[in-house]
């Protein structure tokens, strides 16, 4: 057996340093995918630095422009649970299709109560994350016309924020359930890119927003009737004699269970 003289030695350690710690902590990054909205792509943003976890972000808002108010939430997946969270919600879906707010029925009532129901308890397990801004909807608008994804300011707010606290730990990856629109998802995210990382791109937390339609999306389903049953109650529909009693127990049991501190400010 040959003996590793002090000039093998650092020769073999000179070579070891000239390969690129990226090779050695390579990360594949995601294919991009093509948003159908007018044949504009996903927005994308370049690689994050390796080490960070990948979350997902599922976006909805509910409340018309007869309402007093809109609200808008958030529901923050890691990628690592999103498979077991899916089948959460699918086990207690049942024969049901699809979730839907504007859909609560007495047929339908108890899939909607169940999915909650475990969607909330996952809440408290801290397995994920929801969190939601109302804002009055005669001061609603989209701040920036060229990035107005057909969303109020409420919906801003909560990207705004999200970008900001996980810009060090997190990759994101955002799914707004789709919305007819003329502002550009790919200037969204490199607004929201430089607001977070205050110009540095190296920082950039997003790397992906790119629309979901809701029937192909069980989480944006979620945030849907999240959204819904917390603006039903913002918009005093519970005082309406002609209000949807499923809606009603449905709102109340999710007002009850989701904490004051999910609230984001506007």
């Amino acid at each position: 057996m040959s003996t590793i003289t002090r000039r093998k030695f650092i020769g073999l350690a000179a070579a070891l340093v000239a390969v690129p710690t990226g090779l050695l902590l390579s990360e594949a990054a995601p294919r991009s995918r093509s948003n159908q909205l007018g044949g504009a792509r996903a927005a994308t943003a370049t690689k994050a630095p390796v080490g960070k976890s990948s979350r997902n972000l599922f976006i909805d808002e509910s409340g018309s422009a007869a309402d007093e108010f809109r609200i808008a939430g958030c529901l923050a997946i890691d990628a690592a649970l999103s498979k077991k969270i899916k089948a959460l919600v699918r086990h207690n879906l049942g024969n049901e299709q699809q979730l839907k707010w504007n859909r609560v029925s007495i047929r339908n009532y108890p899939a909607h109560q169940k999915v909650v129901a475990a969607i909330l308890d996952a809440l408290d397990r801290n397995e994920l994350q929801f969190t939601y801004a109302v804002a009055q909807a005669r001061n609603a608008n989209w701040l920036n016309s060229q990035t107005d994804i057909g969303y109020s300011r409420a919906v801003d707010t909560l990207l705004r924020r999200c970008a900001l606290e996980h810009r060090s730990t997190h990759k994101l990856y955002i799914y707004p359930q789709r919305r007819r629109a003329d502002g550009s998802l790919i200037a969204l995210c490199r607004n929201l890119n430089r607001f977070a990382s205050n110009n540095k791109f190296a920082k950039a937390p997003i790397r992906l927003i790119e629309y979901r339609d809701s029937r192909d999306s069980l989480l944006n389903q979620v945030v849907d009737v999240l959204v819904g049953a917390l603006a039903y109650r913002a918009n005093a529909r519970l005082a309406d004699s002609a209000a949807n009693s499923e809606k009603q127990r449905l709102a109340d049991y999710i007002a009850k269970r989701i904490s004051p501190s999910s609230r984001v400010a506007v």
